[in-house]
């Protein structure tokens, strides 16, 4: 959750923390249902959507080999997604996005 020690933090990054925090305690109270599409911005929003649409398409594929590409396409995706998360040292918003991914 914390950085390791002697690694600097910077105030947006607690302000995020926090806010993730808050909502994770209010979906558990029942007041939110999943991560609302307007707060999700840049690269992280991108990767999410190409999860999202991979999945999609997959779904739609008759063809076996067709649905498999799709599927390894979003797998690759997502797992880009959540390294890039876990980088930037943003463990909250990786599991955010995990749970939200696994609803859809």
């Amino acid at each position: 959750m914390f950085p390791l020690p002697g690694a600097r933090v910077k105030p947006w990054q607690l302000m995020a923390e926090a806010k993730i925090r808050d909502w994770q305690r209010r979906k558990e109270r029942g007041e939110v249902r999943s991560v609302p599409e307007a707060q999700l911005e840049g690269l992280e929003s991108q990767l999410y959507r190409e999860v999202v649409s991979e999945r999609e398409a997959a779904a739609a594929a008759s063809d076996p080999a067709v649905k498999q590409a799709h599927l390894d396409r979003a797998e690759a995706v997502r797992i880009r997604l959540m390294v890039i998360l876990e980088k930037g040292d943003r463990p909250l918003l990786r599991e955010a996005f995990e749970e939200l991914l696994k609803e859809g």
